[in-house]
């Protein structure tokens, strides 16, 4: 129950961001970037907090302060001279003195009015049990989101998000899912068109449970000692064809 109400939440949190960000007037090189930071800011400080408060409703309070304040910065410098040399991690930091830094210690009382209005629904959980979800969420991120392609762009990582995020991590595989997507993205370039079709195929055979197991040793063999036979299987098969010759 807690890990699928925080992959909710994720998803939800990530899909207005990339909305935000996506419209952004921005015009920099570097604003790919800018919004990978501030995703994984994001989701380091709804982790956090909910170490801190064991409360989902208080977390999401402080995530979208956060979001508000990452906007804020970022149009703060839109188009400036200090946005092709800022260093990311004084963002990254400024974000994190401006939510989680005194969470414990937090008067302001706008905060304070919100949470008394909202259900506090305390949990219990492992620490453990939380740890793994969000590392399984910051991989999630990482990979499927396909962020090293400019061929996807931002309006292109919300739908992914919108369709495939949550379904992705829902599978007791998702790691492994991930590892396997991370090594085709080494070896091939997509479109934006091509890459989704490529996750439904790997997500349709892995609903009807015919998804092998690939061992490392697989996976340098077919990635590496065979690289060009994948190459070449990529060029002559169709998408669908290629999937199943990778994975079934």
């Amino acid at each position: 129950m807690i890990r699928s109400k925080i992959i909710e939440i994720i998803s939800e949190i990530l899909n207005d961001f990339f909305a935000k960000t996506s419209s952004s007037q921005v015009h920099s090189n570097r604003l790919r970037s800018i919004i990978l930071l501030g995703v994984h800011t994001l989701i380091r400080v709804f982790e956090y907090s909910l170490f801190q408060t064991k409360s989902l409703e208080n977390s999401y309070i402080y995530v979208k302060k956060g979001e508000s304040y990452f906007l804020e910065y970022l149009e703060q410098i839109t188009n400036s001279e200090y946005m092709e040399t800022m260093n990311l991690s004084d963002m990254e930091l400024f974000i994190y003195k401006k939510t989680i830094v005194n969470l414990n210690h937090n008067n302001d009382e706008t905060m304070l009015n919100n949470m008394m209005t909202l259900s506090d629904s305390s949990m219990s959980f492992e620490d453990s049990e939380l740890t793994n979800v969000f590392k399984e969420i910051r991989k999630c991120v990482k990979i499927l989101f396909y962020w090293d392609n400019n061929n996807i762009s931002i309006t292109h990582i919300k739908e992914l998000n919108q369709k495939y995020f949550a379904i992705l991590l829902d599978f007791s595989n998702n790691q492994e899912i991930c590892f396997v997507l991370q090594h085709i993205q080494q070896h091939i370039d997509y479109s934006y068109v091509d890459y989704k079709v490529l996750i439904k195929e790997i997500i349709d055979i892995n609903k009807k449970k015919k998804m092998k197991t690939i061992t490392n040793e697989e996976l340098i063999q077919r990635f590496y000692c065979d690289k060009e036979i994948l190459i070449e299987n990529n060029k002559k098969l169709s998408i669908k064809q290629f999937v199943k010759w990778l994975v079934v």
